[in-house]
């Protein structure tokens, strides 16, 4: 197993037993105890996309806090997102994903988590995010949440590799308080008729495993969906000019006129691009797998 990501210089390792085993004994014939720290990762890369090009900045990353944004709905929408950290067996990646309907599921890429055991050995980081609109958040791990706001391991439902997306669920319990529920704003919906060519969009994302941010302009125009055609990591993906980078793999990609989602994130190029809501709507809906309250 893994231990959550530990923000300090050192740490304290300490074995706390309550009985004496007989499982086990030294040469001596007593009892023992104790446990093998087999690794210690200082680092991790940005996500592990094995096929899409990285996620761009297209030209100058004009990407913000989250915190920049907090009296509009955008920020409201991006309390549902949340920072991955997948630890496998050579390698641990960041990721980002969001609460998709008011049943604890989180939808993320299938390059991000991409089976059982990586759903188990994930942490999801709610509310990682700066303070105010100047925080530095930029590195790794930086503007951690609050413990309550923090969560490891979760259960896996399905992946589709040609459409890039896995869905996992989080313990009722481990939802943090605040999300999930019933209450629309708490959680995010996928519009069933997909994106419009030219619709205004914004992306929440956690680039690189930063604080959170959120992509909304480009070139001081606000975002919008260029393509619905694009190829390249898949067929007919949608595309936008909007910054990301290595990290910021299944973030959703968002209307800015309804707040439903239109695209899930996977692949760069500017434009970057997104696999359709109403592909990963259909998908789910044949498997029998579409979580409650999560179609629009």
């Amino acid at each position: 197993f893994f231990s959550v990501p530990l923000h300090a210089t050192a740490a304290v390792l300490e074995l706390h037993v309550t009985g004496v085993s007989s499982h086990a004994s030294p040469l001596s014939g007593g009892p023992c105890f104790g446990f093998h720290v087999d690794g210690v990762r200082t680092s991790a890369i940005d996500d592990g996309n094995r096929v899409a090009a990285d996620e761009s900045i297209c030209g100058v990353d004009e990407s913000k806090n989250a915190q920049c944004y907090v009296s509009s709905g955008m920020y409201t929408a991006s309390k549902a997102v949340v920072r991955l950290l997948t630890h496998r067996h050579k390698r641990s990646v960041f990721c980002t994903g969001w609460l998709l309907g008011c049943d604890g599921h989180v939808l993320t890429n299938e390059h991000c988590i991409a089976d059982a055991a990586d759903a188990v050995n994930t942490t999801f980081e709610f509310m990682a995010e700066g303070v105010s609109c100047s925080t530095n958040c930029s590195g790794q791990g930086m503007c951690k949440a609050a413990p309550r706001l923090y969560t490891r391991g979760a259960t896996f439902i399905i992946a589709s590799k040609d459409l890039d997306y896995s869905l996992v669920k989080l313990s009722p319990a481990t939802i943090p308080p605040g999300l999930g529920g019933s209450t629309t704003n708490r959680f995010l919906r996928l519009r069933a008729s997909g994106p419009k060519l030219n619709e205004p969009v914004y992306i929440p994302q956690h680039p690189r495993g930063w604080g959170k941010r959120v992509a909304v302009v480009k070139g001081n125009r606000t975002g919008t969906i260029t393509s619905l055609t694009l190829s390249g990591c898949a067929v007919d993906q949608a595309g936008y000019m909007l910054d990301t980078q290595p990290g910021s793999s299944g973030s959703p990609v968002v209307s800015a006129v309804d707040n439903t989602v239109v695209a899930l994130h996977h692949c760069g190029g500017c434009p970057n691009a997104g696999i359709q809501s109403l592909k990963i709507l259909k998908d789910l809906v044949a498997r029998g797998l579409l979580p409650p309250c999560s179609a629009a």
